[in-house]
């Protein structure tokens, strides 16, 4: 190798090094999100409160299919 290959090598290994800098704050600044606005301290917990939200959206959802089925029934659409 000649010392260009080396100085080559070491620019890409310190620009690494900057993405895996990057990418741990990133983690961090998303684990302290889920902290603060779910109260979850890991990325299970998290998947289960995902789990438990969609499961409330899916009940609110079908809630509202019959409420509007109800209203549908109430309305005299002829006279609109």
């Amino acid at each position: 190798m000649e010392i260009a290959d080396f100085k080559e090598l070491k620019e890409k290994i310190e620009a690494a090094k900057v993405k895996k800098s990057r990418a741990e704050g990133s983690r961090e600044e998303s684990m302290n999100r889920l902290q603060k606005e779910f109260g979850c301290k890991s990325l299970e917990e998290a998947e289960k409160k995902l789990a438990v939200l969609q499961s409330e959206i899916d009940a609110d959802e079908k809630k509202l299919e019959e409420m509007m089925v109800e209203i549908e029934a109430c309305v005299d659409w002829s006279k609109l």
